[in-house]
């Protein structure tokens, strides 16, 4: 008997002693790197467990789903994004859990100039939505008043910095950008604008070449001044960034002995008069703001018509086609 209660307390010592390692095992840290881990909206403890075994965070995702229960973490975990290391045992994960992670936003960073093409790139490669997508809810002119007849809302995605969540569409996102664009348009500028004559569509066109155009911030109001000048006279706004994106190309990709210059489209300011039918790009503050601000004469109170940037840096305006011929020669 006493044989038989010793191999049954020993078959039992041994369960519970394999157990317990058993246990420990699948407690302790698995070794994995960094991970980070996203909780997004609805997400329970069962999916948080499977996601994080699936990383090689913890080993078993049914036995985290008990420490979390067991510890009170299941109760206080949030939305955001949970930075994590397979260094940390299950206790230690859960509890990081239970604190506050990062928020759940993509920031979207759009520069002065970019364009229509490159914005839709640019919301591709973080993943906020598809390109078919964004391609549609751009093509979306009703948002605006000032762009009815447009094929795009090219010119009026304004450029800055938008926190997004992830599971942002694209609708709301075209819908976000043109409404920031929208505080741009104050009663103020409207009233500058009639006395230029010119409409809100003409106003963020003629930005977008300046935005482009200006070297630095410092240039845009001569640089304004200047097509305003040109346009007039009747003169030829004459400039290669509205050549480039008519031809879909980069500014330094442009090629003169290709026939670029001479490729009459619709675009090319050197073949054809006035402004191009759509912006070139999305302007910045201080491009539309140079429009309206624009230093349109010299000190001898002659119009600028014409300007010239140095292969170091120099910007120089001028007034008569001779003195641009001797920058041009002088500078370049």
């Amino acid at each position: 008997m006493r044989r038989v209660f010793g191999l049954v307390f020993g078959v039992i010592l041994a369960l519970l002693l394999a157990g317990g390692a058993l246990a420990a095992y699948l407690l302790a840290p698995t070794g994995t790197g960094k991970v980070t881990l996203e909780v997004g909206p609805g997400m329970g403890v069962t999916e948080i467990a499977s996601a994080l075994e699936a990383q090689r965070v913890v080993r078993s995702g049914f036995v985290f789903g008990l420490v979390m229960r067991y510890t009170g973490a299941d109760r206080r975990i949030r939305e955001g994004f949970y930075d994590l290391s397979g260094s940390q045992d299950n206790f230690a994960v859960a509890q990081r859990l239970a604190g506050r992670g990062r928020p759940r936003e993509i920031r979207l960073v759009i520069p002065e100039g970019y364009r229509v093409s490159e914005i839709v790139t640019r919301l591709e490669e973080l993943k906020l939505s598809t390109r078919a997508e964004v391609e549609t809810a751009f093509r979306a002119t009703k948002l605006l008043p000032y762009t009815t007849g447009a094929a795009s809302l090219e010119g009026f995605l304004f450029p800055a910095t938008y926190p997004f969540r992830p599971e942002t569409s694209a609708v709301q996102i075209a819908q976000t950008l043109t409404q920031r664009f929208e505080r741009e348009v104050t009663p103020a500028r409207r009233k500058q604008l009639e006395a230029l004559k010119l409409s809100v569509y003409q106003w963020v066109t003629l930005a977008s070449i300046v935005q482009v155009e200006a070297g630095k911030v410092s240039e845009m109001p001569t640089v304004a001044g200047i097509f305003l000048n040109r346009l007039d006279v009747g003169m030829p706004l004459q400039s290669d960034p509205t050549i480039a994106y008519g031809l879909n190309k980069k500014l330094n990709q442009l090629n003169r002995r290709a026939g670029d210059f001479t490729n009459d489209t619709p675009y090319n300011s050197y073949t054809r008069k006035g402004l191009p039918p759509t912006p070139i790009g999305n302007p910045g503050e201080a491009a539309l703001e140079a429009i309206l601000t624009a230093s349109r004469k010299s000190g001898a109170g002659k119009p600028w018509l014409y300007f010239v940037h140095g292969l170091k840096g120099e910007f120089r305006p001028n007034t008569d086609f001779a003195s641009h011929l001797r920058d041009v020669e002088k500078y370049r």
